[in-house]
Protein backbone atom coordinates (compact mmCIF):
# COMPACT_ATOMS: atom_id res chain seq x y z
CA UNK A 1 0.00 0.00 0.00
CA UNK A 2 0.99 3.19 -1.03
CA UNK A 3 0.91 5.30 2.70
CA UNK A 4 2.67 2.39 4.21
CA UNK A 5 5.69 3.05 1.85
CA UNK A 6 5.69 7.07 1.76
CA UNK A 7 4.95 8.93 5.17
CA UNK A 8 4.87 12.18 2.34
CA UNK A 9 2.10 10.25 0.36
CA UNK A 10 -1.13 12.44 1.48
CA UNK A 11 0.69 15.64 1.84
CA UNK A 12 2.48 15.30 -1.51
CA UNK A 13 -1.09 14.45 -3.10
CA UNK A 14 -2.82 17.50 -1.34
CA UNK A 15 -0.26 19.75 -2.15
CA UNK A 16 -0.59 18.95 -5.68
CA UNK A 17 -4.21 19.36 -5.66
CA UNK A 18 -3.85 22.88 -4.06
CA UNK A 19 -1.21 24.08 -6.11
CA UNK A 20 -3.00 22.95 -9.89
CA UNK A 21 -6.34 24.22 -8.30
CA UNK A 22 -7.84 27.58 -9.91
CA UNK A 23 -10.22 28.04 -6.80
CA UNK A 24 -8.64 28.20 -3.38
CA UNK A 25 -5.51 27.90 -1.74
CA UNK A 26 -7.02 25.40 0.89
CA UNK A 27 -8.16 22.15 0.92
CA UNK A 28 -11.00 20.49 3.56
CA UNK A 29 -9.80 16.96 3.98
CA UNK A 30 -12.08 14.69 6.35
CA UNK A 31 -11.50 11.31 7.11
CA UNK A 32 -13.53 8.76 9.04
CA UNK A 33 -12.07 5.50 9.87
CA UNK A 34 -8.58 6.74 8.55
CA UNK A 35 -7.22 3.60 10.41
CA UNK A 36 -8.23 1.71 8.29
CA UNK A 37 -5.97 3.16 5.29
CA UNK A 38 -3.18 1.59 7.53
CA UNK A 39 -4.53 -1.80 8.46
CA UNK A 40 -6.63 -3.17 5.89
CA UNK A 41 -4.40 -5.33 4.88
Amino acid sequence: MILKNDTTAISNYLNNIIQNSNYSSHLLLVIDQFEELFYSM
